[in-house]
């Protein structure tokens, strides 16, 4: 497998047509990589070549924060409730964010470090974010196992939102 310089050579060479600037003369050129950081630049002078899955960014960053505000819903009340949750969160997610394929790929795991990685549901996030920012499409096991996510965290956040909302002032105050 080819790594992702010589992936953006190969299609920077494969375009001549990209050799010229955006007023028509030679002038230094970019390499042509499927990369977020014309979508967060715009790219006002041309000079990237993205691939279209670039667009696909926003959805996903869209159903992440849609899991945010829904898991929120449902562990908001018992942090809440119980003030002691509160740091039990913020250690269980020290380490499942350790376990998550962000620094490594999910790929070449094999046995028990698999399982545990399957398991997580924030590797899910990042393997259905990472393949648009390298210019492919998430799996289909990824796309379903994230939408099921969504669908499950929304349900459980209006199911236990809505049975403790009129107590939550009380277990605030």
């Amino acid at each position: 497998a080819r790594s992702t310089s010589s992936r953006c050579s190969a299609r920077s060479a494969a375009s001549p047509a990209r050799a010229l600037g955006p007023l028509g003369v030679p002038g230094p050129s970019l390499p042509a990589c499927p990369t977020g950081l014309s979508l967060l630049l715009l790219d006002p002078l041309g000079l990237l070549d993205p691939h279209w899955t670039v667009l696909l960014i926003p959805v996903v960053l869209g159903v992440t924060a849609l899991n945010a505000v829904a898991r929120a819903l449902w562990l908001g009340p018992f942090v809440a409730r119980y003030r002691d949750v509160g740091p039990a969160v913020m250690s269980v997610l020290g380490v499942v964010i350790f376990f998550t394929p962000v620094f490594y790929r999910s790929r070449g795991l094999t046995g028990a470090a698999e399982a545990v990685v399957r398991l997580n549901p924030l590797s899910y996030f990042i393997e259905c974010f990472r393949p648009l920012l390298l210019g492919s499409i998430p799996t289909t096991t990824n796309l379903l196992t994230l939408a099921g996510v969504t669908v499950g965290n929304i349900i459980l956040g209006a199911v236990v939102f809505s049975a403790t909302r009129s107590r939550i002032p009380y277990w605030v105050a």
